[in-house]
């Protein structure tokens, strides 16, 4: 909990200077060379059950993805609020 926070916080700082995608980017990238050598050390199974694994990801795709996704309205008054002061 204490690494999540100091990486928010973080993150919070250094997207003042660089992209917010670059450091999503950054992030991904060390958290796969991170955590890839344990892929040796795990047995995967051989047989897969593609029914479960496409209903799983339908499920993923349809519920947990848009969750927290709303449209942003456009703000008509502070857009002519700054373009009354110029």
């Amino acid at each position: 909990m204490l690494c999540a926070a100091y990486d928010s916080v973080s993150v919070k700082h250094l997207a003042t200077r660089y992209s917010p995608l670059s450091l999503i980017a950054l992030q991904g990238l060390s958290g796969t060379l991170f955590f890839a050598p344990f892929l040796f050390f795990v047995e995967l199974p051989a047989v897969h059950n593609s029914h479960a694994l496409i209903s799983i990801l339908i499920v993923f795709a349809g519920v947990l993805v848009s969750q927290g996704h709303k449209p942003q309205q456009p703000r008509v008054a502070e857009f002519a609020a700054k373009e009354s002061r110029l």
